[in-house]
């Protein structure tokens, strides 16, 4: 056992896709957090919550069920569609943590993990949302409490209402800076600092004329991390290059943007209509390891 590496494992979200009018899909998924070779000088536990919302997850649903609290629903999927949901992750152990990697594992509607060996039913849910992957993207966003006078301050703890009014805003700014930009490169990093000033605009323009029960808080984006859905699918993704680090007690912001193309990638060989009739079904997960010595 290595005493200078700690890690664990946060399952946070649930991706959860329906192309079929009238044929919605709600998928209800618990998160779950682990962590790996504890040693006596302390412990790397990050959990996430939503205060207001009793059952953490689905980052993702098509619909809610009757009475659920802070339930956003995205509605049925079609291409080009784009959502935005927030995670909010908290250091309550005794060590600071960093970001290592992020996965994103196929499930079945019961949120049980699907191979390439799986069978049946399973393997039917593998290779649908293979294909969507494969067509589809995933922008992460770290955000950040801002205070005009103070700058960035500790981020205190949100209910899920607030957590997706806020998202909310940044995905409607997304998706109005991407109208305007539509052959923007958001691998090249001047592109995305273009970006995350629109959408900071956007939100300072949003949050100061809202009526919401935010108090007047303020948030900026200060990060942006744009990949195809398909390179974080069931291999661990490198995300040390987007260096998030959480001290003890410290939390962050995490939203997650995932973008189905307009159609399918050049050359790729899919059927545009293929998804039609079809859910697929995602876990998020993310590794975190002691930031000391790493």
């Amino acid at each position: 056992m290595k005493k200078n590496k700690l890690a664990m494992l946060a399952l946070s979200g649930v991706l959860a896709t329906s192309l079929v009018v009238g044929g919605a899909t709600y998928a209800l998924f618990s998160s779950s957090v682990s962590n790996e070779n504890n040693v006596q000088a302390g412990t790397v536990i990050i959990t996430s919550h939503r205060d207001d919302v009793p059952n953490v997850g689905p980052m993702f649903y098509t619909q809610s069920v009757a009475g659920q609290v802070g339930a956003m629903p995205t509605g049925e999927w079609a291409p080009g569609d784009k959502h935005t949901r927030g995670l909010f992750l908290e250091n309550t152990g005794t060590l600071g943590a960093k970001l290592r990697t992020l996965t994103v594992l196929p499930t079945n509607s019961a949120s049980q993990p699907v191979s390439a060996a799986s069978t049946g039913a399973d393997l039917q849910a593998y290779n649908d949302a293979i294909l969507f992957a494969n067509q589809s993207r995933v922008k992460i966003w770290e955000v950040k409490e801002y205070d005009p006078t103070r700058g960035f301050v500790p981020f205190t703890r949100m209910d899920g209402t607030d957590m997706d009014l806020v998202m909310d805003i940044i995905n409607e700014g997304y998706k109005i800076w991407r109208l305007a930009n539509p052959s923007a490169d958001l691998e090249s990093q001047e592109e995305v600092a273009r970006l995350l000033n629109a959408v900071n605009a956007y939100l300072l323009e949003r949050l100061n004329d809202r009526n919401s029960s935010v108090d007047n808080r303020l948030f900026n984006v200060v990060k942006m991390y744009d990949q195809p859905l398909i390179n974080f699918v069931n291999t661990p993704y490198n995300a040390s290059p987007f260096a998030i680090q959480l001290q003890p007690q410290e939390a962050t912001l995490l939203a997650y943007t995932v973008e189905m193309g307009l159609r399918p990638p050049a050359g790729s060989g899919i059927d545009p209509n293929s998804f039609q009739g079809k859910s697929v079904y995602f876990t998020f997960g993310s590794k975190w390891e002691q930031s000391a010595h790493n």
